[in-house]
C-alpha cells in the first residue's frame, strides 16, 4: 500500500526537530496494527491560526498534534472543543472529519497516566509548578483531578501568571490552596519549598537555567520535568548535582498523551 494513501498526521510546532513523537507514533502504528504517517511540520514561532488551519486543510490530514507555542491558538476559533480543552484553554490534538475540526488536550491524561506508571501519588500533596504557559494549565487541571491540597505557581511573566491564575480558579476546588509567585520580583524561600516540584518550562533546553530555578535547593525533593532528552539535559544535571530524591523526565508523559491522541484520531469520530 502506497504511503500516499495512508492516513496522515502532522506535528505542528516550532523548534521541534528533535521531537520523539515520530518514533513514538511509529511504535503505536505497529502496536495497534494501524498504518498511518506521522510527520513534523516545523513552523515559525509567529505563525497564525489561519496559517495553521490552511496547512491542515491543504495536507489531506486525518489529524494533527499541536505543540508550543501554538496550543492556545485554537481556542475561540471554528474548532469543536472538548470540555478538557475548554477548561485548560489549550489544544494539543486535532481530528479532521467531514470538514469539521475536533480539538482536545491529551496532555492532561498523559500527565495523569505517567504519574500512575511512575507510582507518584499527588493526593493531599502541596505541589510547586514552575511555569505559566499552556502545559502548566494542563498539569494543574490534572492535579485538581488527583485531589491535591495546595498549588504554588511560579512564573516570570506577570500577565501570563495572572491569566493562568484566573483560568485555574474557574476549575479548582475551593479546598485547594492556590498561590502565585512572580519570580521576577520575589525570590523563592527554599525553606518552605514543597516536596514535589513540577517543571513545565523549557528550562534545560538552553545554555543556562533561569536564575529563579538555579537558586532552588532541591535536595531530597521529587522533581517531575515535562521535558525529555535532549530537551531536559541541563535541568536533569542540576537535579543530579542537587541530590534530589527522585527525578522523572517527561518521556512517559509524551508516550501516554500520544496513545490518547491516537485514540482521538481513530476511535473517537
Amino acid at each position: 500500500m502506497a504511503t500516499t494513501n495512508l492516513p496522515r498526521i502532522l506535528l505542528l510546532g516550532a523548534n521541534i526537530a528533535n521531537s520523539a513523537s515520530v518514533t513514538i507514533h511509529q511504535q503505536l502504528s505497529a502496536k495497534f496494527n494501524k498504518s498511518y504517517t506521522y510527520d513534523i511540520c516545523e513552523l515559525a514561532e509567529n505563525a497564525t491560526i489561519n496559517a495553521l488551519t490552511h496547512i491542515m486543510l491543504s495536507s489531506n490530514l486525518v489529524g494533527a498534534n499541536v505543540t508550543n507555542p501554538f496550543k492556545r491558538l485554537f481556542i475561540n476559533n471554528n474548532y469543536k472543543l472538548c470540555p478538557v480543552a475548554i477548561s485548560t484553554q489549550a489544544v494539543n490534538t486535532i481530528a479532521l472529519k467531514d470538514g469539521n475540526f475536533y480539538a482536545t488536550n491529551t496532555d492532561v491524561l498523559g500527565f495523569k497516566q505517567s504519574l500512575a506508571i511512575c507510582e507518584l501519588n499527588l493526593a493531599k500533596q502541596h505541589v510547586l509548578v514552575l511555569g505559566s504557559g499552556a502545559t502548566a494549565l494542563s498539569v494543574i487541571y490534572a492535579c485538581q483531578q488527583l485531589n491535591i491540597s495546595a498549588i504554588t505557581i511560579v512564573g516570570r511573566n506577570a500577565s501570563a501568571l495572572n491569566n493562568l491564575v484566573t483560568t485555574c480558579r474557574k476549575f479548582l476546588s475551593a479546598q485547594v490552596n492556590l498561590q502565585a509567585i512572580n519570580a521576577s520580583i520575589t525570590r523563592l524561600d527554599n525553606n518552605s519549598l514543597p516536596d514535589i516540584i513540577i517543571n513545565t518550562t523549557s528550562a534545560g533546553k538552553y545554555n543556562c537555567l533561569p536564575a529563579y530555578i538555579a537558586q532552588l535547593k532541591l535536595k531530597d525533593k521529587i522533581v517531575f520535568d515535562v521535558n525529555y532528552p535532549p530537551y531536559n539535559n541541563l535541568l536533569a544535571q542540576y537535579c543530579t548535582a542537587q541530590k534530589v530524591r527522585r527525578y522523572i523526565d517527561g518521556k512517559t508523559m509524551l508516550e501516554q498523551q500520544a496513545v490518547a491522541s491516537f485514540d482521538f484520531w481513530f476511535n473517537a469520530y
